[in-house]
């Protein structure tokens, strides 16, 4: 077997030359066969690296990633891909787990559509049901407006308030 350096690896024992860690993955020791996959919140954007860098801020990343697009848990990613932090109204619990699209509002909070980020208290606390706009699509099909999704059987509505 060839000796190798960090960063790279000799995938076959009778391999003649080294190869690069692809992006995603690193190897810190030197004479190993395979690279590891950079650990979530982790990643790496360059061939033949050692080791994997954390995620700046309040960015995430899922395991073996080449960059962060994701979000820690307490922030979204918004449509301009970037961190929000989440409105109390809004379960934001899972790193790397919440996007604008797809936010899942508490019980009691209202918002206009799914795409938009800013979220109400609902003036009938009952009137508003919660969950995400997927979850919320399911049980709703057939609405009249957009927003009347996030509203509970019997009311429609701004804020399901009628």
């Amino acid at each position: 077997m060839i000796s190798t350096s960090t960063g790279t690896v000799a995938p076959l024992t009778e391999a003649s030359s080294c190869v690069e860690c692809p992006v995603g993955q690193a190897q810190p020791a030197p004479g190993q066969t395979d690279c590891s996959d950079c650990q979530a919140g982790a990643f790496n954007d360059k061939l033949g690296q050692a080791s994997c860098q954390d995620c700046p801020g309040v960015l995430y990343s899922l395991k073996a990633a080449s960059s962060c697009e994701l979000c820690n848990k307490g922030y979204f990613v918004s449509l301009k891909k970037t961190c929000i932090q989440c409105d109390e109204g809004v379960i934001c619990d899972v790193d790397g787990g919440s996007i604008q699209q797809q936010l899942t509002l508490k019980k009691g909070i209202w918002r206009l559509t799914e795409t938009t980020d800013t979220i109400h208290v609902c003036p009938l606390p009952n009137s508003c049901r919660g969950g995400s706009s997927s979850q919320v699509h399911q049980r709703k099909l057939g609405t009249l407006f957009d927003s009347d999704i996030y509203c509970k059987e019997g009311y429609v509505g701004p804020m399901c308030s009628l």
